[in-house]
């Protein structure tokens, strides 16, 4: 393995909180209850959509850091 593609970062694109969660190695449970005390659910207006756009996992990424799991 390269030594650039070790430094990749996570590129976001559209995820649902399953998948976001396990990338921060959380349950979706604890992900959605971390998002609610950084009060960001009503910023993220996820009403009856399966995935958060690109925007809105860029502010999830800005709130809670990268991923360790990218």
């Amino acid at each position: 393995m390269s030594e650039e593609s070790k430094n990749l970062k996570y590129v976001a694109k559209p995820e649902t909180i399953s998948s976001l969660a396990s990338l921060y190695g959380l349950s979706r449970t604890t992900l959605r209850k971390n998002l609610k005390k950084l009060q960001l659910l009503p910023k993220l207006k996820n009403d009856g959509r399966y995935l958060f756009t690109i925007k809105e996992v860029q502010l999830i990424i800005e709130h809670l850091g990268e991923p360790e799991k990218a």
